[in-house]
């Protein structure tokens, strides 16, 4: 059996959503191979998903230095919120040239979800709200952060999330 690594049939980790949720990218030999070898490493449930690229891995490095050029084109402005980074999961602030790299590089590095997670509460983030599509990352935040509230769209409905985020900030 080929090791799971190989130039030909590359592997990585594409995220890190919780402290046991890792999304691994791959060709498809490679995730097959997984399949049949994690189970014995102690891997409890593993899902493909259904997906056409292979995103935040070295394959879309191509796809990264288009991305920059693109966003090297537009006239940004001065960045008024902060922004947590997919690509190290830290705040950056007032770091508008950063989070346009971070936007551009994140196609090919894994996110880093996790780390972003657990730096809300320090920060004094009490509520986050996941735009569509899905509710993984709510649920996830839910799971990790008890005290920040997670509010998915696709859940509640724009009108309701509004709401409830608005309540969130005002503490009712």
């Amino acid at each position: 059996m080929a090791p799971l690594n190989a130039k030909s049939d590359p592997l990585w980790i594409a995220n890190i959503n919780s402290a046991d949720q890792i999304v691994l990218g791959g060709t498809r030999a490679a995730l097959d191979t997984l399949l049949r070898n994690a189970p014995a490493a102690g891997a409890r449930d593993l899902t493909i998903l259904d997906v056409t690229v292979a995103s935040h891995g070295r394959l879309q490095a191509g796809t990264a230095r288009a991305v920059a050029d693109a966003l090297g084109q537009v006239q940004h402005g001065d960045q008024r919120r902060a922004y947590f980074a997919n690509t190290s999961g830290r705040r950056l602030a007032h770091a508008t040239e950063k989070v346009i790299d971070d936007l551009a590089q994140a196609v090919q590095q894994p996110v880093r979800w996790l780390d972003a997670v657990r730096l809300m509460p320090e920060l004094g983030v009490t509520t986050a709200v996941q735009t569509p599509p899905g509710h993984v990352l709510a649920a996830i935040t839910a799971h990790e952060t008890p005290g920040v509230t997670s509010i998915a769209v696709d859940d509640t409905g724009l009108d309701n999330a509004l709401r409830r985020a608005a309540r969130a900030a005002i503490g009712t």
